[in-house]
């Protein structure tokens, strides 16, 4: 005896072997000997042979379509009403007069199971015809379908033909969105097209017109990604942010003495100005420096509609001859430190030993201070360089030659103390170190597992901003893995291995890349002004990183123990810089987590710490922390990718087909006089294995502005 039987929705046949009234053992056509349900038998037949049934039965089942011209309408029109067994229903289409063969009940149950717009499945081969109006419904819905298809197929065809349909060009930014919605019809169109001509989305689009350059690309990518409303602060904003500038928080502030001439040091392009100094001889023995940072949390109120642009921007956004700021310019305005302008500050004043610069005393104040010059970068390195320095020939009439030759020396002392102290914690850890780094982690653990268990929703909607990229960018993504690897100035190289710092002006008009030029910037890292900006910064966001951990307020600290750099809601080691601990303070107008440390600092100051707006196991902190971190670290990786967009650029303008480069690790190279890593699959295998960095010629050609990408072909070692 044989059955068909029903497998989960699928129909087969097979041979009995035992039949157990509840179950039968059965051997199926393949040979596999399987147990089934009683009640899952369909049918028991003789003839024909068991592999015989389901070919004849869909040969017949055929035929009856063809009979009734594929018309399914006619056999819901003739099938009984109510719940039906295909059994009945094979009696009502072949006749009753006749013996109806198995092969004619199964092709009648192949013919209905096929049509479940029309006919609902109720149980083992039973079924009811669906009512007129869901059939109509669903009718409607197939032939939407169907249509919808028939569109997505023609705006594909338009792509591959060269065109670029209205829909598609009118969405053209979010298409290319590491986030975009696959389930739309113009998205799928996209995403034919590209894998019939094995293209990209970005280069399908940018052959065919939609947008005017690979620049437009890459920067409407991210636009699109953390930008969808545009990177303009709209006007209706900005006229309810006004800045309180005359808020009894200012008013009443303490007006700096006379004799602080506060000078600012950064570049030309800078126009949110965080930091100033000044320097104040008080006789032959002691010397008052003062680091004053902009004060934007006495005029900005936390929850205010300003605090909620910044919370949403996390950060200003730098790249080549661009920046997108974090707050609206007027917000900038009030509390930058511009040139001639009194303006509220947070500063931390140091006495000095001027034989040892032992820090004697520290204290900080808010307070009105008039802020005398802004100096810039490319005029002062003229003459406050490394060269003039190490041969003492700094002119007599350089202004503020005195402050700040004293200030190099002071940062020179605190770069040695550092290095003293990150050796201690790079050797052998003390007790002390390891109890704090212990009870650090223990204590953040709790929290954070705490604080995610009430807010695992929330983090997911502000943590998971980083996608895949496409398959194109993987590479450039590992290059730049390891170029920051390499150029961390968190784990600073020694002074006699100093590296070259790249950048890029850019000549020209952004709005059309094609005709811009790209003027490539060397600076060596570490030098003397650098040194000045970059110890000064370090020391106040260690000692303003130790008040607020004193008056038990959190922060956010950037800390590494024995395990990479991190954000930490509290107060641990930062073994790469040689600190205690290291809190971000000290760009409130350009970073969001040194806007929120500000809020907290100075609640500690005015001796309130019970009014900071967050405290111990805040959760709306540890959200700020895990958001801030996701964002700013997309934030550099868009910057990354195009300064290396404009390398590449530089590469085609100079006409550069030859480079040395210097084997860094595996296949990867840094290409020597260029901010660019690359991977060379041709390097000998032997030559990545030497100990030493060895220099090699390469061939550089195929540039792909897209992926970002040079082909470089090894030529020879050299020596």
């Amino acid at each position: 005896m044989n059955i068909l039987f029903d497998d989960s929705g699928t129909f087969k046949t097979a041979t009995i072997l035992t039949d157990n009234e509840t179950s039968l053992q059965v051997e199926l056509s393949s040979g596999k000997r399987c147990k089934i349900k009683a009640n899952n038998v369909l049918l028991r037949f003789t003839s024909p042979s068991s592999n015989q049934l389901l070919k004849q039965a869909e040969e017949l089942a055929e035929q009856i379509n063809s009979d009734i011209n594929n018309d399914a309408d006619f056999l819901w029109e003739v099938a009984p009403n109510g719940e039906f067994s295909f059994i009945d229903f094979a009696k009502e289409y072949f006749g009753n007069d006749n013996q109806i063969s198995p092969i004619e009940n199964t092709a009648i149950l192949l013919v209905i199971n096929a049509l479940p717009m029309y006919f609902h499945r109720k149980g083992r081969g039973c079924f009811r015809k669906a009512s007129e109006e869901i059939l109509q419904a669903a009718k409607a819905a197939k032939l939407k379908k169907e249509q919808l298809a028939e569109q997505i197929n023609l705006w594909r065809d338009e792509l591959i033909n060269g065109n670029i349909p209205p829909e598609i060009l009118q969405n053209k930014n979010s298409l290319i969105s590491y986030k975009r919605d696959r389930s739309l019809p113009y998205v799928k169109a996209l995403e034919l097209a590209c894998s019939q001509l094995n293209i990209s989305s970005a280069e399908l689009l940018y052959k065919n017109q939609a947008f005017s350059s690979i620049y437009e690309i890459h920067y409407s990518k991210f636009i699109q990604d953390y930008f969808k409303e545009g990177t303009a602060f709209k006007q209706n904003d900005l006229l309810e942010l006004e800045i309180p500038q005359n808020s009894d928080d200012v008013t009443n502030l303490p007006t700096a003495d006379s004799d602080v001439q506060a000078f600012s040091i950064d570049d030309s392009s800078t126009t949110e100005i965080d930091d100033a100094f000044s320097v104040r001889f008080i006789n032959d023995s002691e010397t008052i420096v003062g680091i004053h940072i902009a004060a934007p949390a006495l005029l900005i109120k936390h929850d205010s509609p300003c605090d909620g642009i910044a919370k949403v921007r996390i950060s200003t956004v730098y790249i080549p001859g661009d920046k997108i700021t974090m707050l609206p310019k007027n917000a900038v305005a009030a509390c930058s430190l511009d040139e001639g302008k009194t303006v509220p500050t947070v500063s931390l004043y140091l006495k000095l030993n001027n034989q040892n610069f032992e820090i004697l005393e520290s204290f900080t104040k808010l307070e009105n201070l008039l802020i005398a010059d802004n100096l810039r970068t490319e005029n002062l390195e003229k003459i406050f360089n490394d060269e003039n320095l190490r041969n003492n020939t700094i002119p007599d009439d350089f202004k503020y030659k005195k402050e700040m030759l004293f200030l190099f020396d002071f940062a020179d002392v605190c770069q040695k103390n550092r290095e003293i102290l990150k050796q201690e914690l790079s050797g052998k850890t003390p007790k002390v170190v390891e109890e704090k780094i212990e009870k650090s982690e223990k204590s953040e653990n709790a929290e954070n597992a705490e604080n995610a268990e009430k807010n695992s929703q929330n983090l997911v909607e502000n943590i998971s901003n980083n996608e895949n990229s496409e398959n194109a960018e993987n590479l450039y993504a590992e290059l730049q893995e390891l170029n920051e690897a390499d150029s961390d100035n968190e784990n600073e190289s020694k002074t006699e291995n100093r590296q070259i710092d790249y950048s890029f002006d850019i000549i020209g008009d952004l709005s059309d890349p094609k005709n811009c030029k790209a003027v490539l910037k060397k600076r060596i890292r570490g030098a003397a002004l650098d040194k000045i900006v970059s110890e000064m910064m370090i020391l106040t966001n260690c000692i303003w990183g130790g008040i607020l951990e004193d008056s038990g307020v959190p922060g956010i600290y950037r800390t590494q123990t024995f395990k990479n750099v991190r954000l930490s809601t509290r107060a641990d080691f930062h073994i790469g810089l040689g600190v205690e601990q290291y809190a971000w303070c000290t760009s409130p107008l350009r970073r969001y987590c040194d806007l929120v440390n500000q809020w907290q600092l100075i609640s500690c100051l005015n001796q309130q710490p019970q009014k900071a707006p967050f405290q111990r196991r805040s959760t709306e902190l540890f959200i700020i922390l895990k958001n801030f971190e996701s964002t700013y670290s997309a934030y550099k990786d868009f910057q990354a990718r195009m300064e290396r967009y404009w390398c590449l650029r530089y590469i085609k303008q100079e006409n550069i087909s030859e480079a040395i480069a210097v084997i860094r690790k595996s296949q990867n190279v840094k290409v020597e006089n260029l901010p660019l890593m690359l991977k060379v699959p041709s390097i000998p295998l032997d030559l990545c294995k030497k100990d030493n960095r060895v220099k090699i010629k390469l061939n550089l050609e195929n540039i792909n502005y897209f992926a970002l990408h040079v082909d470089a072909e090894f030529v020879e070692m050299v020596d």
